[in-house]
């Protein structure tokens, strides 16, 4: 059994064409080399973080699936057009070609590749639907990863594959822009939303109270925590709104003065990276919690299509970027996700955050956008 070092970000292969021929399999299976690569292959978090792209696809054409056993590393790839369904991380235009380590021998012997710790399973078979796993060469062809790379496509599986990208274990690897990319859109800056698509909110159902607060300690933005709440505050709200479970809310403790007697304790529901207008805040005055908000308690919203929504802006879109003046600072740049109950919008926003010269913090740079 050979013995090959998988490089993530290399063109293993030759400039020239791949040569034309399809081999019909005999049923048979053989490992016929054993990878090293450099990630945790048994890790679908990490593998996700490393490809460049993961989609849905049809293979539409096996256009040679004979490999050789020669000295070439070229020699063991398997080329296939597939037909893109749906990109879940990266943007690949519909028809494309990749290619994929392993293939047939003469006799029609099915040629896979193993790690030490994983085994691929079959090569990718004309008419059948995958989900696929893809690094993007030097050159701008596709690679199929090594292994996790054509899992026969179904609905609970995309939504598995989904969670592996919205969790994703960052890669510092080399990248490259595929020939296939599909053309972004570009976010300009400054570009803002009108008041008829981003009206005022709508004024929140106000509850009176008198609830202690003494033993509120300030939190920055969090899972909400029902040992953080005082449990008068919990009482309340369960019993104005029983169908609310906060256990799936974020929530935020923050005090105006250092005597932590005046502030606010704020809960937002969240869908995943989504925020929502969905809120409870209660004021805090004189180590009291007077009044109770209600904003958006009721109204429905597709949670899957809009975590889908903006999956699909992230991967066509790209935000312009803003050239800073001689003598400022960068501090940060964040991006948000929003999503308006009372209007059934789903926004973007994007800001800049830095110093300019003399000490000043500029935040006035940004851009907003409506997601379709």
């Amino acid at each position: 059994m050979k013995k090959l070092m998988i490089c993530l970000a290399a063109a293993l292969l030759c400039a020239c064409a791949p040569r034309e021929k399809v081999v019909e399999p005999n049923g048979k299976k053989e490992y016929f080399a054993n990878v090293d690569i450099a990630i945790d292959e048994n890790d679908p978090y990490v593998y996700a973080g490393t490809v460049d792209y993961i989609f849905a696809g049809k293979v539409t054409k096996v256009k040679s699936n004979h490999i050789k056993m020669t000295s070439k590393q070229s020699d063991y790839y398997s080329y296939y057009e597939i037909q893109v369904i749906e990109n879940i991380k990266g943007s690949l235009v519909e028809q494309i070609e990749a290619k994929k380590l392993g293939g047939f021998d003469d006799n029609g012997t099915e040629m896979l590749i193993e790690s030490d710790y994983r085994k691929d399973t079959e090569m990718p078979v004309e008419g059948k639907t995958y989900m696929f796993m893809a690094y993007a060469q030097k050159d701008g062809t596709l690679t199929l990863s090594e292994f996790l790379d054509d899992r026969p496509y179904d609905e609970n599986l995309k939504k598995e594959y989904e969670e592996y990208v919205e969790n994703e274990v960052p890669s510092d690897r080399e990248r490259y822009n595929s020939v296939y990319e599909a053309e972004k859109t570009l976010l300009k800056i400054g570009h803002t939303l009108s008041e008829a698509d981003n009206p005022e909110p709508t004024e929140p159902e106000r509850q009176s109270a008198d609830l202690n607060a003494e033993e509120l300690e300030e939190t920055e933005w969090c899972a909400c925590r029902e040992e953080l709440i005082p449990s008068e505050v919990l009482a309340v709200i369960k019993e104005d709104h029983p169908e609310c479970d906060l256990s799936k809310w974020q929530m935020m403790i923050h005090f105006f003065d250092d005597e932590k007697s005046t502030g606010m304790l704020q809960m937002r529901y969240d869908i995943g990276e989504i925020a929502t207008d969905r809120t409870i805040v209660c004021s805090i005055e004189n180590n009291r919690i007077r009044n109770i908000f209600y904003a958006n308690m009721s109204g429905e919203a597709n949670e899957e299509e809009l975590k889908e929504k903006v999956r699909n802006f992230e991967n066509s879109t790209v935000q312009e970027e803003y050239e800073l003046g001689e003598g400022d600072k960068f501090l940060e740049e964040t991006v948000q996700y929003s999503y308006r109950y009372d209007t059934g919008k789903l926004i973007y926003t994007y800001n800049l955050f830095f110093e300019e010269p003399g000490g000043v913090i500029n935040n006035s740079i940004g851009s907003e956008y409506i997601i379709e």
